[in-house]
């Protein structure tokens, strides 16, 4: 079984595949490359009314380990009803792992309400932060 992952990998691949069925070698060698490209997003659930923000090169699956409880221990499994409210799409994952924690370091629901409201917000941070 997917002896290209390696051992230390193999039981998050039957965690996975229990969830959502097998993917072949092709999705986790591109799932992890740092040159494709790379989405912030975020999610909301009703139920509690949280936010979360993440990064990820495949949104939709990621909803789905969300939805599905995927992350022992997440926050995410406080509910059930995660909907995407905005996928922001970033030109690498370094590029999106500074907007995500750049999100995260304003622990503002209020800012995360007027970047879903006006997501041009980003694009100015972004591009602030390479003339830095």
């Amino acid at each position: 079984m997917a002896e290209w992952l390696g051992s230390g990998l193999q039981n998050h691949l039957q965690r996975f595949s229990r969830h959502f069925g097998t993917l072949d070698k092709c999705y986790f060698t591109t799932f992890n490359n740092s040159s494709i490209m790379h989405f912030v997003y975020i999610i909301h659930s009703e139920d509690v009314n949280k936010y979360y923000v993440g990064e990820t090169s495949h949104v939709e699956h990621r909803l789905a380990l969300h939805k599905n409880h995927y992350f022992k221990g997440a926050y995410t499994r406080m509910a059930n009803d995660w909907e995407l409210v905005l996928k922001f799409e970033c030109r690498n994952r370094s590029e999106a792992l500074f907007i995500e924690k750049f999100i995260k370091r304003m622990k503002s629901t209020k800012f995360i309400k007027k970047i879903i409201q006006t997501p041009t917000i980003l694009s100015d941070i972004i591009e602030k932060h390479r003339t830095e």
